[in-house]
């Protein structure tokens, strides 16, 4: 998951290196869907949304009054500018629609998304809070929960996720972000329980695998640890961190032939990170 603007699982602050190891995997796999992910989940106005978007800057007239001008225009003017990276610029026009229109829900969340992309963390929890008590939509719930997790607040993120996923039980996405947040908490059977969940969503999910494995590597089962390393590697052969921790779980049960292999075959894929 790269920069933070980009990013929708928080930082990787956590005391273990396995658990930046798959936080990294995970954010490299997702960053070119993940980049425009709040963009794509914004535009729920419509036909008439996607156009604007997808064309030029609608024409509004710095001149004219805020009651001459739609929200909707206003809040469709954020958007673009929030997708070039401008969030001064986005906020102003969030808060110019929400002046008009404060009960609109997605106007608090575009804002709330683009304060966290300035690193204004608690006024984006003060939107995202807001957003939610309009109307809870599991998109807000589970941006709200990563804030929480990235403030180091694991409690209050898990109960958002949970209750994003009573909401919507196949959001695969907050199942995962749970069993983040349990892991740093030492819960360890439900983080397994979540990512089995996000695998059984997701059957072709190599980074919910590859965090499964080392759950069990971890725990000492490294017989269940090198099954899901396996499935990951034939879902994603060309990821040398799969071929590392197979590696350690196959050294682990004395499997030295095995490891050396894996271990070979991350040096090829990687060669660089050999030197």
């Amino acid at each position: 998951m790269t920069s933070k603007e980009n990013s929708w699982l928080p930082d990787p602050d956590f005391d273990d290196y396995e658990t930046r190891q798959y936080f990294e995997a995970r954010r490299a796999k997702y960053a070119h869907i993940e980049a425009d992910a709040d963009a794509i989940e914004l535009l729920d106005d419509g036909a008439e949304l996607n156009t604007i978007c997808e064309g030029s800057a609608p024409e509004v007239s710095t001149t004219r009054d805020d009651d001459a001008i739609s929200a909707s225009n206003l809040n469709s003017r954020g958007l673009l500018f929030a997708r070039r990276g401008v969030h001064s610029n986005a906020m102003a026009e969030f808060s110019r629609a929400i002046q008009l229109d404060p009960t609109n829900e997605t106007y608090f969340f575009n804002r709330a998304v683009s304060r966290r992309a300035q690193e204004d963390y608690h006024g984006a929890l003060a939107d995202f809070s807001e957003a939610i008590h309009l109307e809870p939509k599991p998109r807000s719930l589970n941006s709200r929960g990563l804030l929480f997790a990235q403030l180091g607040d694991h409690s209050k993120a898990i109960a958002d996720f949970s209750y994003a996923i009573q909401i919507d039980p196949t959001y695969e996405r907050c199942f995962f972000n749970r069993a983040v947040s349990r892991k740093a908490q030492k819960d360890y059977d439900g983080a397994f329980a979540d990512f089995s969940e996000v695998i059984g969503l997701e059957p072709e999910d190599d980074i919910s695998l590859l965090a499964r494995g080392m759950l069990y590597a971890r725990m000492g089962e490294h017989a269940k640890a090198i099954a899901d390393f396996s499935l990951a590697i034939q879902l994603n052969p060309k990821e040398k961190a799969y071929f590392q921790n197979r590696a350690e779980s196959r050294t682990a049960q004395a499997d030295y032939a095995g490891a050396i292999a894996d271990y070979s075959e991350a040096i090829s894929l990687a060669p660089k990170d050999a030197c």
